[in-house]
């Protein structure tokens, strides 16, 4: 057997988002599809960042799995054993797991979901996805809180 960690991680309110977009027909439908690839997309490349390996899509949630890597100059010293050597890796693997999970919440927990063409062209910039400020109108907007609820705001209220 080998150690292993095991990262799960869910889109928080993907029911309330679909039901949303189911309401405004087609285009809502392609929306949802277009936003969570995108937001998928920069999951994965915080996963691999940090070592993961996606294991399997469950629909609006990812299995990500962080194993040992074996590696010819692993820095040991002669003086280290081996059991000594593997709860360092074990420590390392856990830590990565960790560090990537915060990561994910820290990047995308504010991650903001528009359904239609026009809110997309107009709060996407050429470097990707503006999630900062939506100052100029009242359009509503999802919000990923990363708290475990998802609120439909407004950029004047909230």
């Amino acid at each position: 057997s080998q150690f292993g960690v095991v990262l799960m991680v869910d889109v928080v309110g993907f029911s309330a988002l679909t039901t949303m977009a189911a309401e405004k027909g087609e285009s809502g439908a392609e929306a949802v599809a277009l936003e969570i690839g995108s937001y998928m997309g920069e999951c994965i490349e915080i996963i691999e960042h940090f070592g993961g390996d996606v294991v399997k899509f469950l629909g609006d949630a990812v299995l990500v799995s962080f194993q040992i890597q074996s590696f010819e100059n692993d820095f040991t010293t002669s003086e280290e054993s081996a059991k000594d050597r593997e709860a360092r890796q074990r420590n390392v693997l856990v830590r990565k797991a960790i560090e990537c999970g915060l990561q994910l919440l820290a990047r995308l927990s504010h991650y903001r979901v528009y359904l239609t063409a026009e809110e997309r062209t107009k709060h996407r910039s050429s470097v990707g996805i503006d999630r900062r400020t939506r100052d100029d109108d009242s359009q509503p907007f999802f919000l990923f809180d990363g708290n475990g609820s998802t609120s439909e705001q407004s950029s004047t209220g909230g």
